[in-house]
């Protein structure tokens, strides 16, 4: 049996996460405004991650929790992000200079492209780096 994780962040709001050992989806959207549950939360064994960040409502602070979480879900094997979220990733400072060890196991990225925002350069690149 599949078992979903989902969470819908918004500023005002925390989400608490209850996921059995067997999650294999991962879905969010809305605002990343917190860290996940770290490395003893069972969101590191998610192997399908699909992320949904809205560019014009992210806070400072948005672009490193992103990229924290895509650290602590680093087991997956696929990853869908809309071109918004990749958009907030790039604020990351340096971001492209950074070496990334981690999403080893990826096998599938895809981009959904959304309103007429576009990808970054580079980021694709970024996030397929250590991928099979």
């Amino acid at each position: 049996m599949q078992q979903e994780a989902r969470s819908t962040f918004s500023s005002n709001r925390k989400t608490v996460f209850k996921i059995s050992s067997s999650l294999c989806t991962f879905n969010s959207s809305g605002l990343p405004v917190q860290k996940l549950c770290g490395s003893n939360s069972n969101l590191s064994m998610a192997k399908h991650v699909n992320i949904d960040v809205d560019y014009w409502l992210h806070t400072a602070d948005t672009p490193l929790v992103l990229l924290l979480w895509l650290v602590e879900l680093s087991n997956i094997k696929s990853l869908t992000v809309t071109s918004t979220t990749l958009k907030v990733l790039s604020r990351v400072p340096g971001l492209l200079k950074t070496e990334f060890s981690f999403l080893c196991n990826m096998k599938s990225l895809k981009v959904k492209r959304k309103y007429p925002s576009s990808v970054p350069d580079g980021l694709v690149e970024f996030l397929l780096q250590n991928s099979p």
